[in-house]
């Protein structure tokens, strides 16, 4: 599965739109070691490494034109990538994850948004729009080694329809049922390497 498969995605456009954020002040997103897809390092507390790969992006935080990095407000309005239906709602420790299945010729995708929470009454079943705003960020936990409030974003790929049913993060990577795909060509903007010190300043 290629990218190139799937439209050109406008989710950072959107994102900065939903939550009145200036556009001209968008360089890039920043991403600290540990935010990426297949890492193994964490980017918060006492660094010790994750006990499964990373699925997927953290976002947190972004830089401006100067240079600058911004943390992305809590409770951040979540637009949709791509048009789709809701699949799966499954707690995570800092939210909700909620798992979008958009049906194409090559099969099922799926964007996975991770740390949410999902507006209110959002339901197995229903379709969304690209662009649609149908989560928020969850906040950070009140606690000194809590990561910054972020989102988390897996998109994957399945050739066949994909069973739901026991799908969740402890067995996302293992390639039995999806395969995995890097989001960031997917985020519709360019992203910059930052450090962990530069993220703990900020």
């Amino acid at each position: 599965m290629q990218s190139a498969a799937l439209p050109p995605s406008r989710f950072t456009e959107q994102l900065l739109a939903r939550n009145a954020l200036d556009a001209s002040r968008f360089r890039a997103w920043a991403l600290a070691p540990g935010m990426g897809l297949g890492q193994r390092e964490t980017w918060w507390g006492n660094l010790k490494p994750r006990p499964l790969l990373h699925e997927g992006v953290d976002l947190c935080c972004y830089f401006s034109p100067g240079g600058d990095l911004h943390l992305l407000p809590e409770r951040l309005q979540v637009p949709a990538i791509y048009g789709g239906t809701v699949v799966k709602l499954l707690p995570d420790y800092l939210g909700t994850s909620v798992f979008l299945e958009h049906r194409m010729a090559e099969g099922v995708i799926l964007t996975i948004f991770g740390h949410t929470l999902p507006r209110q009454g959002l339901a197995l079943g229903q379709t969304l729009k690209a662009g649609e705003v149908f989560c928020a960020m969850a906040p950070r936990r009140a606690s000194r080694t809590s990561p910054h409030a972020h989102l988390h974003l897996s998109l994957a790929w399945s050739p066949d329809p994909v069973a739901y049913e026991g799908l969740d993060w402890s067995n996302m990577g293992d390639g039995q049922r999806v395969r995995l795909l890097d989001p960031l060509p997917f985020l519709g903007a360019p992203w910059e390497e930052t450090s962990l010190a530069a993220l703990s300043s900020v």
